[in-house]
């Protein structure tokens, strides 16, 4: 049997979690047989699994947006179009288990001095907030954290490695309340993409973009590094 082909790389991780399930969870003892119970029982159901379905059609729908070009790159020359769509195809995975949802970039050199990563890092940074902004909305907070690191893929398509350790970590140890929780790699990232010195057109789009990326970290009150949403 052949072993599979395992490449250890530096991820983005965005590990996001559905705060208040396990105690609503509780409200499930046994199958319900009487009216009343059924009623309940639906009543739990959309409280949870109910919002952990929406959850992951929004990453869904967002990042299926997001990969789509817009209708004013659809009108530029041909070169030029070819440069934008580029720019921007970097894939972003999410993966869910239980009331979470793991979203997760692979960094490597993309040949374009980070412009097409870079996208797609600011695409899950604005993606955590969006989502944090919806679950209030809905009266179901989320808590998250998000940083980079090694890991590799494994055959099934999930991600190990330090990079998910110190993301989980983030949410849980370290977020502590509805926010987004930001790594010190994360940081490190973005810093070094926004002062890069290589002068081609990718390089300043680059350059830009993890800007705009630096401008929704800020540092909580308690110290904590975390995305303004």
């Amino acid at each position: 049997m052949a072993k599979p082909d395992l490449h250890l790389a530096y991820y983005l991780i965005l590990f996001t979690d559905v705060l208040g399930q396990r105690l609503r969870l509780r409200d499930l003892r046994a199958l319900p047989e009487t009216p009343e119970e059924w009623t309940q029982a639906v009543a739990v159901l959309k409280d949870t699994a109910g919002v952990l379905l929406a959850l992951r059609q929004w990453f869904t729908d967002y990042f299926t947006a997001f990969a789509k070009p817009s209708e004013f790159v659809e009108h530029l020359r041909p070169p030029v179009r070819e440069a934008m769509l580029q720019a921007k195809a970097c894939a972003i995975a999410c993966r869910h288990f239980s009331d979470s949802v793991t979203t997760s970039i692979c960094l490597l050199d993309d040949g374009r001095e980070h412009c097409t990563t870079i996208n797609a890092v600011r695409g899950a940074l604005v993606a955590a907030c969006g989502m944090h902004v919806l679950a209030l909305c809905a009266g179901k907070p989320l808590r998250s954290g998000i940083d980079v690191g090694l890991a590799m893929q494994l055959p099934e398509g999930d991600l190990y490695g330090p990079a998910l350790e110190r993301a989980v970590h983030l949410e849980a140890k370290t977020a502590g309340y509805p926010r987004i929780a930001v790594g010190d790699e994360l940081t490190s990232y973005l810093d070094a993409v926004a002062t890069q010195q290589h002068q081609s057109p990718f390089s300043t789009v680059a350059r830009e973009v993890a800007q705009s990326c630096q401008r929704l970290v800020f540092q909580d009150t308690d110290g904590t590094r975390a995305l303004d949403f």
